[in-house]
């Protein structure tokens, strides 16, 4: 299909935002796809760079990108999270606008009260 590509310096700016939510930590490293693409110097260049002998995905970080990019964005397009909209960003891949973070997941705690609250008489404490 091929995806459009952010710059290495309009990517990089989201790096410690990133950081921060703990968002893609293997593609922000040296060995990962923001340290390639930071020696690489160029989207045309980095679509050719091979892989490094420990990387799986493919022969080149193009098609790694490429998949990354298909998976994720199929998942953020159902749930348009903010941590999703940066793992793309870390892929130099910019899915639109970001999402503000009203649309978080949130998850219910349960207590001991709204345990017992929904329990017949019969077998509360």
């Amino acid at each position: 299909m091929g995806y459009s590509w952010m710059s290495y310096a309009s990517a990089a700016k989201h790096i410690p935002e990133a950081k921060r939510l703990r968002v893609s930590t293997v593609a922000r490293s040296s060995g990962g796809f923001m340290g390639n693409y930071k020696r690489a110097g160029s989207s045309s260049k980095m679509n050719k760079r091979p892989l490094g002998r420990n990387t799986v995905g493919g022969k080149t970080w193009g098609q790694k990108r490429e998949a990354f990019i298909k998976r994720h964005l199929a998942q953020y397009k159902k749930n348009k999270t903010e941590r999703r909209w940066y793992a793309l960003v870390m892929w130099a891949y910019k899915p639109g606008t970001k999402p503000s973070g009203k649309n978080k997941k949130s998850k219910r705690k349960t207590t001991r009260r709204s345990m017992t609250k929904n329990r017949p008489r019969s077998t509360r404490r």
